[in-house]
């Protein structure tokens, strides 16, 4: 059983799907636009046989809440924490962790990480 904690958009759950080693993988992300975008990605490149509820569970939750409620579920939890050399966040205007406007959102970031982290070693 494994787990991709900050799953959106979609490109890590998708090769370890099409790899065929990960029998079920619970996805997660905290925002629901992005979540649906991973749904997207899944639908249109993962044969149906393998996109299954018995294969893959979705949810949106918050990551740094996710360790409490899925205690020790899962033999691997990959965990790629938001971070501020996201190519999103530089290419963008709109979005842009650099902006002045989101410096304390920037500053906490290291904090998230962390957070993010000891969740996925929970889970």
């Amino acid at each position: 059983r494994s787990s991709d904690l900050c799953a959106a958009p979609g490109g890590k759950t998708l090769a370890l799907l099409q790899t065929q080693i990960c029998r079920y993988i619970a996805v997660n992300d905290v925002s629901v636009s992005r979540i649906n975008r991973l749904r997207r990605v899944l639908r249109s490149y993962i044969p149906k046989e393998f996109y299954s509820e018995d294969r893959v569970r979705i949810t949106s939750w918050d990551g740094r809440t996710y360790g409490e409620a899925e205690s020790c579920a899962y033999d691997k939890v990959l965990v790629d924490v938001p971070c501020t050399t996201d190519r999103h966040s530089l290419m963008e205007e709109y979005n842009n962790l650099f902006h002045k406007l989101r410096t304390q959102e920037r500053q906490m970031l290291p904090m998230l990480q962390v957070q993010l982290l000891i969740s996925g070693i929970r889970a």
